[in-house]
């Protein structure tokens, strides 16, 4: 993590920022290294799955060591996994900027304001650095396909989504990747020079209510 500073005259938000970043030793922002998951793990590790759309993103200082995070307010289109969370959720991502200074997380990608996506929520009792689930491997998006024009599922880095294969395993071929990476198992496509279109939402999410269905204990196994 890095941060940076601005010029200007400091308010008490800017001297509680100062306090906290001497308090740190700087060091260069380096790539953030995250385990790899497999798509059925993916659905498994979640507490919470749904489909939404970002309406506001607003970074905060936190009292009282003054970390800078930022609350991610998305409203819920469809709940996919998990708890009745009402019509609305709000996620926080470590880093962001206030009052002219920045907290930055190398390869963090905190939903844009705006964006309609697919969002795996790890926890919702614990704070942590991102909420979801491997990072970038539990965010996707939902945009148009330039090649059919039809709605699609991309990754944070604009690959496309065409197709899962399911149930791939890990125990040979788990990686450790940055803060960016993609699933194993979620079949991804360059935007270039790809052959297959990307998979609709509807597809999508019949593939994650498929495999969570799959991973649920049977009667037997219930207390």
């Amino acid at each position: 993590m890095s941060q940076t500073r601005s010029t200007g005259p400091l308010s008490w938000t800017r001297t509680l920022l100062v306090a906290w970043a001497l308090a740190l030793v700087a060091t260069p922002a380096v790539a953030t290294s995250v385990l790899q998951f497999s798509f059925d793990e993916l659905g498994d590790h979640a507490d919470l799955i749904i489909e939404g759309w970002v309406v506001s993103a607003e970074s905060r200082v936190e009292s009282p060591d003054g970390q800078i995070a930022t609350y991610v307010r998305i409203v819920v289109l469809d709940r996919i996994k998990g708890p009745d969370v009402g019509a609305e959720l709000e996620l926080r991502f470590v880093g962001g900027t206030v009052a002219g200074y920045t907290l930055e997380v190398s390869d963090m990608v905190v939903p844009a304001v705006g964006e309609r996506g697919i969002y795996f929520v790890e926890s919702l009792r614990e704070r942590q650095v991102n909420p979801l689930v491997g990072w970038s491997q539990g965010h996707f998006l939902e945009r148009i396909d330039e090649q059919t024009g039809l709605p699609g599922v991309f990754t944070p880095a604009g690959k496309a989504v065409s197709g899962i294969r399911a149930g791939a395993s890990v125990a040979q071929q788990r990686q450790v990747l940055q803060g960016t990476g993609t699933a194993l198992g979620v079949l991804v496509e360059d935007a270039r020079s790809r052959s297959r279109p990307a998979m609709s939402a509807t597809d999508f999410k019949d593939e994650i209510r498929r495999s969570v269905a799959a991973l649920a204990p049977g009667p037997e196994a219930q207390p």
